[in-house]
């Protein structure tokens, strides 16, 4: 049996849980297993690219698993390289604020899909049963470009927690598995019209100015692997951020998909879902527009990949044989960067 309770900490804006709760008691006691759907579940010991926690940071000294940016592009993009390596928070024992490490990590916490069947859970190797959606495509649009759809599905997969690690960092959730959106339960996910009138921001970004602006992001993020974070409109190689639906219009069929999961990341993000580490490395703050370079991609279905890579790196340098031609069912890991104070 499934459960499929929101989360307590994205429960801060109840509005898209309680509907998720809603429709999970409706749907999960009918869901069955669907062989080809992705393969799942999902063995995180085996699917995760390890490699990708590092660069890890304790009190200002870096320890980095691997000097190979291009499997491994997290050691350009760490946000605290230079800082105070002690903090000062509230602490639980004492009644006076004491000193402590900071640290800082990459904590593959998320799992997104991204698949051409609606209803396909594809970490989870079952089907639910949902008709009437719009189903997965990719077709070329007589100019030279493309487009694809696919629904999408955002997942809390605190994997620390759920292999019983470092359950003594403060800076770990300890919460478990849940389902944080279901795009076929979402109307504005299957049009870029209604998403428009859900986030009417879109509108600003909806001109060639925009697009063009995103060369400069395109470039830091593949060339130095450093999206940059002031242009949250733009997600580097990939496209645009806007709007906010299931399409995205990049050249490669797997680095589209990419793009898709990682619009899934900006939607929680504007939602009010998203929250990221403070400044003083004491609590957790609202992340309302997203930072990029806190966050890493993995594939993990259908083909592992080695490695992962920032948002909006060019799939020339990573999708190669990553998207069987028989499968058109993703699922990716997201890390997040974590900073902490680690104090009594």
């Amino acid at each position: 049996m499934m459960v499929c309770f929101p989360s307590t900490r994205y429960v801060r804006n109840i509005y898209l849980p309680l509907g998720i709760l809603i429709v999970c008691f409706a749907m999960f006691g009918r869901a069955h297993a669907a062989p080809g759907c992705g393969g799942g579940p999902i063995n995180p010991i085996a699917k995760i690219s390890w490699q990708c926690i590092f660069p890890i940071t304790i009190a200002g000294v870096e320890i980095n698993g691997t000097g190979n940016d291009d499997v491994n592009p997290g050691s350009a993009l760490s946000p605290d390289r230079i800082g105070n390596p002690i903090c000062v928070c509230p602490s639980s024992v004492f009644p006076f604020p004491t000193p402590g490490l900071r640290i800082s990590f990459w904590n593959p916490a998320h799992w997104i899909d991204t698949t051409s069947n609606p209803g396909c859970m594809n970490a989870l190797g079952v089907s639910l049963p949902v008709g009437g959606l719009q189903v997965g495509m990719r077709d070329g649009l007589g100019d030279g470009s493309n487009v694809t759809f696919q629904q999408a599905h955002y997942y809390l997969a605190p994997v620390w927690a759920l292999l019983d690690l470092f359950g003594d960092l403060p800076c770990l959730s300890s919460e478990g598995f849940d389902i944080a959106y279901l795009s076929e339960v979402d109307p504005i996910y299957q049009h870029s019209h209604l998403a428009l009138l859900a986030f009417p921001e879109t509108a600003i970004f909806a001109n060639p100015a925009s697009a063009l602006s995103c060369m400069a992001d395109a470039a830091s993020s593949t060339g130095a692997n450093r999206p940059i974070d002031a242009m949250f409109w733009c997600m580097g190689s990939w496209g645009m951020t806007y709007p906010l639906s299931g399409l995205s219009h990049a050249g490669d069929y797997t680095e589209a998909n990419a793009h898709i999961a990682a619009r899934q990341i900006y939607r929680m993000s504007r939602l009010g879902l998203l929250w990221k580490s403070s400044p003083s490395a004491c609590n957790e703050v609202p992340q309302p527009i997203w930072e990029k370079s806190l966050f890493k991609v993995q594939e993990m279905l259908p083909v592992k990949q080695k490695g992962c890579m920032n948002i909006g790196r060019s799939g020339i340098r990573w999708s190669s044989l990553k998207g069987p031609p028989m499968n058109q069912n993703y699922t990716w890991s997201v890390f997040e960067r974590i900073t902490c104070c680690a104090n009594p």
